[in-house]
């Protein structure tokens, strides 16, 4: 068995997962919107109940758009304290977020009713969240259901948390500084779902005007690969052809059997240190430069015998 070989195939494509936020200056007006969103401080693990005072938040949101508008304000949280308002997905990769607003609380600990208007580039949640196909509605807590009065049952987790437990670089949960106990959560799940203006086509992914991405290859052969070997080293070459500095990282996803996400590797730094591709990583490229991402295949000894492909999708998104 153990000089049997494996054939191996992977396509290259792009994805904007992340893209740059936006935020528009809103007009003070009072705005109707057509769905709301519950957040709730809760009790935390093993149960996850809504504890019963007076902190509390609502988010008023208008499910489909140009832009994602939306209303926030709570009661009962720390006074004069920084929140930041998110989107918490947890993906095939780790577990990242999306910043959406930030506030601060007065005196008494609440947030007044806030208006906002950002430019997503894309639906909540994103692709690549688990509860597309998680049923939402179905998790259990210590034998008793999570969320008792969700309704949407597939789509995007929104959390109010202090500013330290996301990181607004990495897109990253930084969960050394966890305090669920601080936080305000989910009470049911949102969708949102990216219209873009007329003349913007409305299939496939739209990328903001200011990023760019042009990969060379359009796919990855491996070859055959025995068993307890490595590979030969592959090159991804990508070249920011946008206007503003951007970041990338790569994400894979296999369509026969799970070779790649066991076996796959990475390196941004011309082989030096190599990744696996499960570790959520950063490359940054400036405008009009070109990066190499380096792939190959690490088979461990006795690993499955067969033919495999899949995709390795590059993200995107604006370097701040």
């Amino acid at each position: 068995m153990k000089n049997k070989l494996m054939k191996l195939a992977m396509i290259v494509g792009v994805l904007a997962l992340l893209a740059s936020v936006g935020l528009v200056p809103t007009v003070a007006k009072a705005t109707e919107y057509e769905l709301s969103l519950t957040l709730e401080n809760k009790t935390g693990d093993p149960d996850w109940y809504v504890v019963e005072d007076n902190t509390s938040g609502i988010l008023h949101y208008n499910p489909k758009g140009a832009t994602f508008d939306f209303s926030f304000q709570a009661t009962g949280l720390q006074p004069e304290t920084d929140y930041d308002l998110i989107y918490f997905a947890n993906t095939l990769v780790g577990d990242y977020g999306l910043f959406l607003a930030n506030f601060t609380t007065d005196i008494d600990g609440n947030i007044a009713v806030v208006e906002k208007t950002i430019n997503l580039g894309g639906n909540l949640p994103s692709g690549f969240d688990n509860l597309n196909t998680e049923d939402y509605c179905l998790e259990v807590c210590n034998s008793h259901p999570c969320n008792p009065i969700a309704t949407i049952c597939h789509g995007a987790k929104i959390w109010l948390v202090l500013p330290n437990v996301y990181d607004k670089v990495t897109n990253e949960m930084v969960w050394a500084n966890w305090q669920p106990a601080s936080y305000l959560f989910d009470t049911d799940l949102i969708t949102y779902q990216h219209e873009p203006a007329i003349g913007i086509p409305s299939t496939g992914t739209v990328l903001p005007a200011s990023i760019g991405v042009s990969i060379v290859q359009s796919s990855l052969n491996f070859g055959a690969v025995q068993q307890g070997a490595t590979s030969s080293v592959l090159d991804i070459t990508i070249t920011n052809t946008g206007s503003v500095n951007i970041k990338v990282s790569v994400l894979v996803t296999d369509i026969v059997g799970t070779l790649f996400k066991d076996c796959l590797e990475i390196s941004s730094d011309d082989g030096v240190t190599w990744v696996d591709s499960e570790t959520w990583f950063f490359t940054p490229i400036l405008t009009g430069a070109t990066k190499t991402i380096k792939a190959r295949l690490h088979v461990p000894a006795g690993y499955s015998l067969g033919t495999f492909s899949g995709t390795v999708f590059i993200l995107a998104q604006e370097a701040l």
